[in-house]
C-alpha cells in the first residue's frame, strides 16, 4: 500500500540531522515524595537516586517493541477516528499474523474491516495516525526471498524515517529529550531546567514500584507550553527493575502543530522475552494546513505461533 508521505514532509524537514545527547544525570532524590514503605526501604539501604537513574537509563520498552520483530505471533488492532463531538467517522479493525523465520518477518492479515473514510479513493490512508501506527506494528507482506527484487528506498524516505525515529522517542522514552522542532528540551523532565516544575513520587505496590511525575498545576497554568510531558507513570518489578507498564500524557501547542495524547503500554514476559501485550492511545494532533485527527487505538497481543 502506498503511503501519504507528503502530509508531513515539511514538518520533519525542520529536524536537524545530528544525534541528540541525553541530559546529564542529576541527583534529585530530594524532590521525590516517598510512601511509608519506601521510607522504610530507604532506611534499610534502598537508594532512591539509583532507582531514578535506572528509570532514566531504561530502554526495556524499546527493546520490547524490537522483540516483536523477532517472533511469530497474532495480534488485533482497533483504530477509530472521531469528530469533535466524539462520534466515530472512520474505523479499522483487524487480526494479523506476524511470521518470523530467523532472518526476516512478514505479515498476513487474517481478518479486517474498515468504515467511513479510513481510506481514500486511491487506497491510501486518509489519516496520518494510521501511517505511523502502520510503521510501528506492521511488516511487509512480501516474502523474504523476493525482497531483494524490491526497489531501494529513496533518499527522501530514508530522511523521513530518521525524522520519525525522533517521534518514537516520545513513545519509548517519555521524559528524555527528543529532537523535535519547537519543543527542544521541554520533554526532558529529569533535566535541571525542568525538574522544579514536577511533583515526583515513588510508592510500593505489591511486587512492584510505581514512580510518577506530574507537572506542577501552578506552573502548568501559568506556562502551559513550557512542558510536553504532563504526566508519567512507570511501574517496575521489584525483582529485576523490569518495566511492566508506562502511562503518560503528552500535550503541547507549538503554533504550527499541537497535540494532546494519553498513552498506556503494558508489558508481559513470554518465553523469556518481554513484549508489549496491550497498547492504548487516546488523543489528537493538529498540524497547520491539515485536518485535526482525533483517534483512539488499541493493540492487543493474542498469542505466540510455534
Amino acid at each position: 500500500m502506498k503511503r501519504p508521505w507528503k502530509i508531513v514532509i515539511f514538518w520533519f524537514t525542520l529536524l536537524p540531522l545530528h544525534a541528540q545527547t541525553d541530559s546529564s544525570y542529576i541527583d534529585f532524590s530530594a524532590y521525590v515524595k516517598l510512601d511509608s514503605i519506601m521510607i522504610t526501604a530507604e532506611r534499610g539501604g534502598f537508594s532512591v537516586e539509583e532507582f531514578i537513574k535506572i528509570i532514566q537509563q531504561d530502554n526495556s520498552l524499546e527493546q520490547s517493541f524490537n522483540n516483536l520483530r523477532q517472533i511469530s505471533y497474532t495480534y488485533s488492532n482497533d483504530i477509530r477516528f472521531h469528530n469533535n463531538k466524539g462520534a466515530i467517522k472512520a474505523s479499522y479493525q483487524s487480526q494479523n499474523k506476524q511470521s518470523y523465520n530467523g532472518l526476516c518477518q512478514w505479515m498476513e492479515v487474517l481478518e479486517e474491516s474498515a468504515s467511513g473514510d479510513y481510506y481514500n479513493r486511491f487506497g491510501n490512508y486518509n489519516y496520518y495516525t494510521s501511517d505511523l501506527y502502520d510503521r510501528v506494528f506492521y511488516q511487509s507482506s512480501i516474502p523474504c526471498e523476493k525482497r531483494a527484487q524490491v526497489a531501494k528506498v529513496s533518499r527522501a524516505k530514508k530522511i523521513l524515517e530518521r525524522r520519525i525515529d525522533e517521534l518514537k522517542k516520545l513513545i519509548y522514552t517519555p521524559g528524555k529529550e527528543a529532537n523535535i522542532p519547537l519543543i527542544g528540551s521541554k520533554t526532558a523532565i529529569f533535566s535541571e531546567e525542568m525538574i522544579e516544575h514536577y511533583d515526583f513520587s515513588l510508592k510500593s505496590n505489591g511486587e512492584s514500584y510505581v514512580f510518577t511525575a506530574t507537572i506542577n498545576p501552578f506552573y502548568n497554568q501559568e506556562n502551559p507550553d513550557g512542558s510536553v510531558v504532563k504526566y508519567l507513570e512507570v511501574k517496575m518489578a521489584k525483582e529485576n527493575f523490569q518495566v511492566l507498564s508506562r502511562k503518560y500524557k503528552l500535550q503541547y501547542n507549538a503554533g504550527i502543530y499541537r497535540f494532546d495524547i494519553l498513552m498506556m503500554v503494558a508489558l508481559e514476559k513470554h518465553d523469556d522475552l518481554y513484549i508489549p501485550v496491550e497498547i492504548k492511545y487516546d488523543g489528537y494532533w493538529k498540524i497547520v494546513g491539515k485536518r485535526k485527527e482525533n483517534c483512539t487505538f488499541r493493540f492487543n497481543f493474542i498469542d505466540f505461533i510455534e
